[in-house]
């Protein structure tokens, strides 16, 4: 029974493998697209690069938000991916541990 368990949860995992859309170390990015909510931390960021660096190093990070403010560049991690609206001060990006439907918008970097 053991070994049947462990073949069928090692085949479910080979399988998904072989079907992954795109490679683990690709991310998405969306210009002038703003991802309100879930936010867990926010730091300061020069740049989009830098802020998806922050979330790609964050293993809770599923997608980030960079908002220009008069105060400064902002960014926010989030540990979901909230709904996408238009935002001309924004920069958003998915994870590339967000899920590949997820990804297929935006551009990937």
């Amino acid at each position: 029974m053991r070994k049947t368990i462990l073949f069928i949860a090692l085949s479910a995992g080979l399988f998904s493998a072989a079907f992954a859309d795109e490679p683990a170390s690709v991310a998405t990015v969306e210009a002038g697209v703003a991802r309100p909510g879930g936010v867990y931390a926010t730091v300061a960021a020069p740049d989009a690069f830098v802020c998806a660096q922050a979330c790609a190093n964050d293993a809770l990070c599923m997608s980030w938000t960079l908002m220009t403010l008069p105060e400064g560049r902002l960014c926010e991690l989030k540990a979901v991916i909230p709904h996408a609206t238009q935002d001309a001060r924004a920069v958003s990006g998915l994870s590339a541990r967000a899920p590949a439907f997820a990804r297929l918008t935006g551009r990937t970097i």
